[in-house]
């Protein structure tokens, strides 16, 4: 078991799983898929400002 306490939902906010959708409902079946969007602006800072451990070096640099 992934989860250590009882809540009953999971909220996975990783900017690349939207690519990961069709395998994720594939997998979990049951589970809500829920779009929520934001100002371009909030969600660029917020990325920036983050620190994730691999796989978003995107967010580190505001080249195009």
């Amino acid at each position: 078991m992934q989860r250590k306490s009882g809540a009953p939902y999971f909220i996975d906010k990783m900017p690349n799983n939207f690519l990961h959708t069709g395998l994720i409902l594939l997998a979990l079946p049951n589970a809500r898929v829920i779009d929520v969007r934001r100002h371009p602006l909030g969600c660029c800072f917020s990325v920036f400002k983050q620190h994730f451990a691999r796989g978003q070096s995107f967010s580190y640099s505001f080249r195009t």
